[in-house]
């Protein structure tokens, strides 16, 4: 059984992205076009152990060209918690093979007066290696890069304010990652976080002597 085969491998099909969008998880997801495929599926957890299989609020649509399956999750809470994903399928044979998991990235963020303060977790998807974090600042829809990291980490934004205005301020951190596969010849790829926005409250200093 070719397909059965096949899946043994679990490189030959994989998260080759995920990203946060307003509403939705998005992932991109690359079948083994070798396997007898019957059912797709998308699994999620937020520890990493325990999937449970989302049986509503999920969309896949199918390859077309060169783009993989697209598989968008429109009931993730991803303010709260970085989430985990797996894309399992069952074969003909009802054989079922899971991807290795990719996870979200969590971006979180409090405001501090005069500064927002930043943090971020690692990101996680199949074995690819992380070439980079970098942290925009977004402006009427346009990101515009503020810091940019090697890991998770955490970072003060002093620089919040837009004249006099106290808007709110929205960020956004984004991972360049790449696969050390040789099965795989694609990449790199950008995964980005959840968006937050932070509205500045500086505190009024009153003095206690004039």
């Amino acid at each position: 059984h070719l397909g059965l085969y096949k899946l043994k491998y679990l490189k030959n099909h994989y998260i080759r992205n995920i990203s946060v969008h307003d509403e939705y998880v998005e992932l991109e997801y690359v079948p083994d076009f070798l396997a007898e495929v019957s059912e797709i599926a998308l699994e999620r957890s937020t520890t990493g152990d325990n999937y449970s299989v989302l049986n509503s609020s999920v969309s896949i649509d199918p390859p077309t060209g060169s783009r993989p399956y697209i598989i968008r999750d429109y009931s993730a809470l991803t303010s709260r918690s970085a989430l985990y994903y797996r894309v399992s399928i069952k074969n003909t044979c009802s054989n079922k093979y899971s991807t290795l998991p990719a996870k979200t990235i969590l971006l979180k963020g409090t405001n501090q007066a005069f500064n927002n303060d930043l943090d971020w977790d690692q990101s996680e998807i199949d074995e690819d290696n992380i070439l980079g974090y970098q942290l925009s600042r977004i402006i009427d829809g346009d990101t515009t890069a503020i810091y940019n990291a090697s890991g998770e980490g955490e970072f003060v934004d002093q620089n919040i304010f837009s004249g006099n205005s106290f808007a709110d301020v929205c960020y956004i951190i984004q991972a360049e990652h790449k696969t050390a596969n040789t099965f795989r010849n694609d990449g790199p790829f950008i995964s980005s976080s959840n968006a937050v926005c932070l509205h500045p409250t500086p505190k009024a200093i009153v003095p206690n002597a004039f």
